[in-house]
């Protein structure tokens, strides 16, 4: 098992959409197992490859809440693999 199987198996995101007029409000939680006391870790958060910020995740968890101006289709954690990417020299 590779180093970014293990990382891909510490994080799991559990979430809801409410609607609130022309609003849709994504509000959610990043879980992460496995990991020593203390570890924190920024992960970014995607809606249908769209930026939507950057989620601290701590010891367990890490809340998050954000607005949008139309219904996600789906919700991505650090879509662009830039947590734990190999980089070539």
């Amino acid at each position: 098992m590779g180093l970014w199987d293990r990382f891909a198996e510490l994080l799991g995101a559990q979430y809801k959409v409410e609607s609130s007029g022309n609003e849709f409000t994504i509000e959610g939680k990043i879980e992460q197992s496995g990991v020593p006391d203390g570890f924190t870790m920024p992960v970014p958060v995607y809606a249908d490859g769209q930026y939507l910020g950057t989620v601290q995740v701590g010891d367990s968890e890490g809340q998050f809440k954000f607005r949008l101006g139309k219904k996600p289709g789906s919700l991505t954690i650090d879509a662009e693999t830039t947590i734990l990417t190999a980089t070539s020299q």
